[in-house]
């Protein structure tokens, strides 16, 4: 399409979160017309992600917006659990996963995965 609004897309993204606008990229990418609806009025001032998986960078890296998502980022190097203000345990992170961009075994680009599930 060559900036014009067709009045039947191809497809109809419902939302504009994560999901919906990484889905309206790749199907752009692709050549098929695409119509996102949401339905709030304009853009939220405030983050909506507790956390972003590994995987989720990924898909951000192929958009070559992962800086955009880690930068303004808060490190997490530990993480620990409480019950009834009882400690139950502590997770350390180690330093592979403490930086950007990523450095995983063999020189693989993306966090380190128990199973690549990509192949």
């Amino acid at each position: 399409m060559s900036g014009r609004v067709r009045s039947k897309p191809d497809v109809l993204v419902i939302g504009t979160g994560p999901a919906g606008l990484a889905m309206a990229c790749a199907l752009l990418a692709q050549g098929i017309s695409v119509r996102i609806t949401e339905k709030r009025p304009g853009p939220l001032n405030t983050p909506r992600a507790l956390l972003l998986w590994p995987r989720t960078f990924d898909v951000l890296a192929e958009f070559g917006v992962e800086r955009r998502a880690f930068d303004p980022a808060i490190r997490i190097h530990r993480y620990r659990c409480y019950s009834d203000r009882t400690h139950l345990m502590c997770v350390e992170f180690p330093p592979e996963l403490r930086h950007f961009p990523p450095v995983g075994p063999a020189g693989h680009r993306g966090y380190p995965y128990r199973h690549d599930h990509r192949r």
